[in-house]
């Protein structure tokens, strides 16, 4: 689980860094430049603050709060949660689907409108996150090994998981997380 957590957290950090890094390389306007180095630079100090809490094994278990702050990070995300509260282990996982789900949109769905919702099922959680298409940010980003890790944990907790792309463009990541009786 600490290696998990580890890749997680420095795959979503560093994907900011590098896209808000490649896009000041591109950009002409100082000020557009200046913010996206800021970014980067946030969320580097982000990334460092994540590994040492990890380090220290300080970190909780991530909650639906922490789902909550994770979309708010990311502009243009809309957030649709009518699940009051989960136990520890599924608000973690479904956590982890939608970190992972945001990291690949910022990879390869630059500029596209995400959706996140997060529903009750018949004795699962229904998390699904949608993106409407987009431009890749940056090249050789990442070890592709996301959605696959990320398949394998769900169905360890006795979960469906299903990635791809969607109908009319964009990308669906779904995972129904099983409650436990």
């Amino acid at each position: 689980r600490l290696a998990a957590d580890l890749h997680d957290v420095v795959a979503h950090r560093l994907t900011g860094i590098v896209v808000s890094a490649a896009a000041a390389r591109r950009l002409a306007d100082r000020r557009l430049r200046a913010e996206a180095l800021a970014h980067a630079e946030a969320a580097g100090g982000q990334a460092l603050a994540e590994l040492d809490d990890i380090a220290a094994a300080q970190m909780a278990d991530p909650t639906l709060e922490d789902v909550r702050r994770l979309c708010a990070e990311r502009p243009g995300t809309v957030l649709r949660c009518t699940v009051a509260d989960v136990p520890a282990p599924v608000a973690a996982l479904a956590h982890r689907v939608v970190r992972e789900a945001l990291t690949n949109a910022a990879r390869y769905a630059a500029g596209a409108r995400l959706e996140v919702e997060i529903n009750e099922g018949v004795g699962d959680v229904r998390v699904v996150v949608d993106d409407d298409g987009g431009a890749a940010a940056s090249r050789d980003v990442g070890a592709g090994q996301g959605l696959a890790g990320l398949r394998a944990l769900v169905e360890a907790a006795g979960g469906r998981f299903d990635a791809g792309p969607r109908v009319g463009g964009g990308w669906r990541v779904r995972a129904e997380l099983p409650l436990p009786e």
